[in-house]
């Protein structure tokens, strides 16, 4: 603004001069000044704009930090014991003998939890990758952390960055839901279980809130 009443002003009595002795040498100088008046402008205009974007990534730099500090305070007083787990949600995934090849019906689920947890922005998930016994343990180990990383990936492309509220490791054969020397057994120890967690206050400590 202040730029623009400079310019105002030596327009205007470029023009007085001008008109009143027709000095071609004026007219030129005035005209110079009005190039560098326009390079002022333009550098305040670019300075704002580096200004304001500055401010822009300055809040989202906060409301990511202010994120982060939300969920390492929930895993803190999960871990604490200062709030306990409600599951509202288990959903549990199968593989097919050493895969870990998700099925369509297997993603149409997982979107299903993704949606579940961008309604409800208190949600943490986790995810558990299992195996059958049969095979080399090691081998299992890797498999059922492959498992659980093909879930973790569909979850990331609708959650995104949320996708930090989502923990993830495999354990291989252990804790099975079913006999492992069937077949059918073993088909149901081969799946990921997707839990959906929403922590809620313990009962002593709303008690002690009142």
């Amino acid at each position: 603004m202040r730029n623009h009443s400079v310019r105002v002003c030596v327009v205007a009595l470029a023009g007085l001069l001008v008109g009143g002795c027709g000095n071609a040498g004026i007219t030129q100088h005035f005209a110079r000044v009005d190039e560098r008046l326009d390079s002022l402008e333009q550098g305040n205009l670019e300075n704002d704009q580096a200004i304001e974007l500055t401010r822009q990534l300055t809040l989202a730099n906060a409301e990511e930090t202010r994120r982060a500090t939300q969920l390492a305070m929930a895993a803190r007083d999960l871990a604490s014991g200062r709030v306990h787990r409600d599951e509202v949600r288990r959903v549990s995934l199968y593989f097919e003998h050493g895969s870990s090849v998700l099925t369509s019906e297997s993603r149409v689920l997982i979107q299903g939890v993704a949606d579940e947890m961008i309604d409800n922005p208190g949600d943490l998930a986790c995810v558990v990758g299992f195996t059958d016994s049969s095979g080399d343990p090691e081998f299992n180990g890797w498999l059922s952390q492959r498992r659980a990383e093909k879930v973790l990936r569909v979850l990331a492309s609708r959650l995104g960055p949320e996708t930090v509220r989502v923990t993830y490791f495999g354990i291989g054969s252990e804790r099975p839901v079913a006999d492992n020397d069937t077949e059918a057994g073993r088909r149901q120890n081969r799946r990921v279980e997707v839990s959906v967690l929403r922590t809620v206050p313990s009962s002593a400590e709303v008690s002690s809130s009142r």
